[in-house]
């Protein structure tokens, strides 16, 4: 998370992140994934696409030995 070492702003990842590719961003220690799309068109749902997101973001922080911050 080189980004908090040089700057108090926060990072935010944008643009075409999924559930099945937001990992890296994750691992590279981003503040906030803007996701949007990802919710609103995903075919099951919202709330399938919530909950895909926090799976999703659950193992990357896992994997990446790191918690989350809130």
């Amino acid at each position: 998370s080189w980004w908090s070492y040089a700057t108090t702003l926060p990072c935010v990842a944008i643009g075409g992140i999924t559930p099945e590719n937001c990992a890296p961003l994750v691992a590279a220690g981003a503040d906030f994934l803007a996701v949007s799309g990802a919710v609103w068109n995903h075919r099951q749902g919202p709330g399938a696409a919530v909950k895909a997101f926090e799976a999703a973001i659950a193992r990357a922080l896992d994997e990446a030995g790191q918690t989350a911050r809130s």
